[in-house]
């Protein structure tokens, strides 16, 4: 009896203890997020194209629709090919001007720590 008893009382702090680390990183505050950075980036280099006030392929220059970066949850669902097509192809925005280093570096470290 008195070993169960230990096992549980072990079990139980455990349980704890996760909860507690769990927590901890549920609340980690990003220095870079939407609000500071993550807006002003998608509306300078994003919305031309990657906007739902934008219907059709015309209006949208051939952004698929659906891709609408002016809404967060969209964002947050699409953050592995934002990174993909700005950072690893750097296909996006197409054109010649395209984001800084120090602003791609900027645009992952929002995308990773906030989404």
């Amino acid at each position: 009896m008195k070993q169960r008893v230990q096992w549980w009382l072990v079990w139980g702090l455990a349980l704890c203890l996760a909860v507690v680390v769990q927590t901890a990183f549920a609340k980690k505050k990003c220095e870079t997020n939407y609000d500071n950075f993550g807006k002003a980036f998608m509306e300078q280099w994003c919305s031309a194209c990657h906007t739902s006030a934008k219907k059709g392929p015309l209006a949208r220059q051939g952004a698929p629709k659906g891709y609408d970066f002016d809404q967060v949850e969209v964002i947050k669902k699409d953050k592995g090919e934002i990174l993909e097509w700005v950072i690893d192809k750097s296909k996006m925005p197409p054109g010649l001007t395209k984001p800084t280093d120090e602003e791609k570096a900027k645009l992952k470290t929002w995308l990773d720590c906030e989404y």
